[in-house]
């Protein structure tokens, strides 16, 4: 067989195995939809069973971070049972706005329906076996010292923490921090469209995308210090008017 020989059926094998890894890689629009239905449903499994306290069902869809005292989270749940825990409702249709490619491991962004109406939630989900786990951090939990304190001194609380943050960033990490900013915006943004598209009621007071728009276009020609203290003027002119 000569070189030409030689080099063709190479090139022709190539081809063959791309053509094998891109049908294996292929997920059937069957198998697209129930992924998506398995999402939804374990979010909503995890939204509801957060709502009535159950905490052994959060447990079945849930990854929490090693350390947790589980016990103690299962605790302030029950305290908080009844009341949501953060107010929603369930007779709603929960939203699933963006995903990860076929699906896959990664941030799942949602419209969940709050009483006063809807609002954008961003999830972090991994793919098993078994269907999908929530990855959630301690702070999602409520907490009996929380739990204790009104609405306005919680979102005080969580000002304050803001801006404690904001001004502690510095270098990659502030860089860091403002691409997260900005890219929260555009999600924010995807949401609102998604919403005002199929004329979902959005809670009160939370904007509109034109607000949305204009917050992002006002970042262009910013280095990150600019933004951070455009950021740290927002959140301290939010907390005077809360005092």
């Amino acid at each position: 067989m000569g070189r030409r020989s030689s080099k063709y059926l190479a090139v022709l094998l190539c081809v063959l195995i791309a053509g094998a890894l891109a049908v294996e890689g292929c997920v059937s629009e069957k198998e697209v939809q129930r992924r998506r239905e398995t999402v939804l449903r374990t979010v909503r499994t995890y939204l509801r069973a957060m709502s009535e306290g159950d905490f052994r069902t959060v447990e079945c869809v849930v990854d929490f971070p090693d350390g947790i005292d589980k016990d103690e989270l299962s605790e302030n749940l029950k305290l908080v049972a009844g009341y949501g825990p953060h107010y929603i409702d369930l007779e709603k249709e929960l939203h699933l706005v963006s995903a990860p490619e076929s699906y896959g491991s990664g941030d799942y962004l949602f419209l969940v329906p709050y009483r006063a109406g809807y609002l954008p939630r961003k999830y972090n989900l991994r793919a098993v076996e078994q269907g999908y786990r929530i990855l959630l951090d301690e702070s999602e939990f409520p907490s009996a010292e929380r739990r204790r304190k009104t609405a306005v001194e919680r979102s005080r609380e969580k000002v304050q923490q803001e801006i404690a943050k904001w001004e502690a960033l510095a270098g990659d990490e502030l860089a860091l921090a403002v691409d997260k900013l900005k890219a929260q915006i555009r999600s924010q943004i995807t949401a609102l469209e998604y919403a005002e598209k199929r004329k979902l009621k959005m809670a009160p007071g939370y904007g509109t995308v034109e607000e949305r728009r204009e917050r992002l276009k006002s970042f262009e020609g910013l280095t990150a210090d600019q933004v951070r203290r455009n950021v740290l003027a927002r959140f301290r002119e939010m907390l005077a008017k809360m005092q």
